[in-house]
């Protein structure tokens, strides 16, 4: 007989097919009884064929896959905590390995006192065969109330709360404004140190930057929300949508110099030259000013 399901890791995708299968295989190598848990797939409108790929691997825990049309990230959390059976939500990001304890730690923590938002650490790494050998650091543990790249926390604390704000269809701040509410819940964030998932980071490459200014603008778009929902001073810093904030910000690119073929050529230079501290400040500007045009086009 299947035992009853205690918890329920919550994964949204979208288009990124091989390091899904790495996320899955990972999840399937577990310490603890494969019965207690279910991985719940939520594929927000990708063009691969994700679900052959995960009926591919022939997993131990019950898998639910979900196609749902391009709807963002909240929307696809929301769906997932629907399907959820157990009485506990993981939530992790589609590009997160995680260590053979990772469920067992956050478990534990949950029974020892499931008033609590437990965080596991996020460790960077480029090495996707050896994850475990990227170095740990402190920063590796999410500073927000709630973050959902590693996660875990009783379901019914989520629905109280009301779950996920679903007008938040773009990257960015939907788990911070969701966790402002569970603040309000009296909910304690604790650490999970051994709940650890190591991070896919892609060494850096010129041809990456339209998507790091997409997703920058994405995030400036979806700023102008969550400022809008919690017009706190807190928010107004974090978001940097405060007019003397933005006055600075205007300044630092001033004549959209980030978007010149000169910064363009200059960010090619330094990157085939390996000046990798002076790339990473330019590159800085570069994502400053696309996130300045979100928040205009937010606005």
């Amino acid at each position: 007989m299947e035992s009853k399901k205690q918890i329920s890791i919550i994964i949204p995708t979208r288009n990124r097919k091989i390091i899904l299968k790495k996320c899955l295989e990972a999840l399937n190598k577990q310490s603890i009884d494969s019965n207690k848990y279910e991985i719940i797939i939520i594929d927000d409108g990708s063009t691969q064929d994700i679900e052959t790929m995960i009926n591919s691997l022939n997993l131990k825990p019950e898998i639910k896959y979900h196609y749902q049309e391009h709807s963002g990230p909240a929307k696809s959390r929301n769906k997932g905590i629907k399907f959820a059976k157990g009485k506990y939500i993981i939530f992790i990001d589609d590009d997160i390995i995680v260590n053979e304890q990772f469920v067992e730690s956050h478990l534990n923590k949950l029974l020892n006192n499931d008033k609590v938002i437990v965080h596991g650490p996020v460790i960077h790494t480029n090495n996707l065969d050896n994850p475990s050998a990227a170095e740990k650091k402190i920063r590796d543990f999410s500073s927000a109330f709630f973050a959902t790249g590693n996660a875990s926390i009783k379901k019914t604390y989520l629905k109280e709360a009301g779950l996920f704000n679903e007008n938040f269809y773009e990257y960015g701040w939907e788990d911070l404004e969701f966790g402002k509410r569970l603040k309000q819940l009296n909910l304690k964030a604790v650490k999970a140190e051994n709940a650890i998932g190591y991070h896919l980071k892609y060494q850096f490459s010129p041809n990456y930057l339209p998507n790091i200014k997409e997703k920058e603008k994405q995030r400036g778009r979806m700023a102008v929300l969550y400022h809008d929902i919690n017009p706190s001073f807190s928010v107004k810093l974090s978001t940097l949508y405060w007019k003397p904030l933005l006055i600075l910000l205007e300044v630092l690119t001033i004549g959209n110099w980030p978007e010149s073929q000169f910064t363009m050529k200059l960010i090619k230079y330094l990157h085939e030259n390996d000046l990798n501290n002076t790339r990473k400040f330019v590159v800085y500007f570069i994502k400053l000013n696309s996130y300045l045009k979100g928040l205009k086009e937010g606005y």
